[in-house]
């Protein structure tokens, strides 16, 4: 077993190998108990924080292109409720709702998520027969995400370049904004659906036998499971947002 007191910067060659040679990767993995899980959360979260500052820009102008317009009865208001109603509308063109809120609830999307993923993972593996600790797993989802850096990449070019906001994640462009009823709630599973997302799959798919220690086949099914029940708990806020009537919020960072 690797010494468990190794420091986490010997595992930055990770970063390329987990593109080129996976499964080494992953049976080194198996044999590492220590927080070789802090170099790619770091690298994501850098690459979440890089991608929330470049789309500010794009979510100030949706915003004031979208800004409520004033009731009919506006006129009749007081002083004090038309000022209120001004302030408002000012408070939702400044930093706070631009690139902090949509920050802070990417950068609890990806730790959320990543510590959810990983203890469904180890929860359903060891009822399978795994013995491995759950530090093993919490290694093996964050380097099966580092794809994700990649998407976070590529939507910061396309946030500089167009400025504008990326409305149509994943393959949810095959669905209309305005589909109601069960369309709605397709468009919402379609929109975790991409290539870094299959990607991300196809890994832990990959190492899951050689992490677990179990046979691939039991291995295999066991990963395919807690992805599923993963994406049913990562469509809970989209849910929520249709119940509220569609409310118009910044999709946070999550895996898939």
């Amino acid at each position: 077993m690797v010494d468990e007191k190794e420091t986490p910067k010997k595992y930055w060659h990770f970063l390329l190998d987990i593109f080129f040679k996976p499964r080494r990767v992953f049976a080194q993995l198996a044999e590492i108990q220590n927080y070789a899980w802090s170099i790619p959360m770091l690298l994501l979260t850098v690459m979440v924080v890089f991608a929330s500052l470049a789309g500010g820009p794009a979510r100030f102008q949706n915003t004031v292109m979208n800004l409520a317009q004033p009731p009919d009865d506006f006129i009749y208001w007081t002083t004090e409720q038309q000022n209120q109603f001004h302030e408002g509308q000012m408070a939702m063109q400044g930093p706070l709702f631009t690139v902090v809120f949509p920050l802070l609830s990417s950068l609890v999307g990806l730790w959320l998520g990543w510590f959810l993923f990983s203890s469904i993972l180890h929860l359903l593996m060891t009822l399978k027969g795994s013995r491995q600790p759950r530090e093993v797993y919490f290694n093996f989802v964050a380097w099966a995400a580092v794809p994700f850096a990649i998407r976070s990449l590529v939507q910061i070019i396309a946030l500089l370049s167009t400025k504008q906001i990326i409305d149509d994640q994943g393959l949810s462009g095959l669905i209309s904004q305005e589909a109601a009823g069960w369309t709605a709630y397709l468009r919402l599973v379609l929109e975790m659906i991409d290539l870094y997302g299959i990607w991300f799959i196809l890994l832990l798919v990959l190492g899951s036998s050689m992490i677990s220690g179990l046979k691939p086949g039991k291995a295999i099914v066991t990963t395919l499971i807690a992805c599923l029940i993963f994406i049913i708990l990562a469509l809970i806020p989209g849910i929520i947002r249709l119940q509220l009537g569609g409310l118009s919020t910044a999709r946070p960072f999550i895996f898939f």
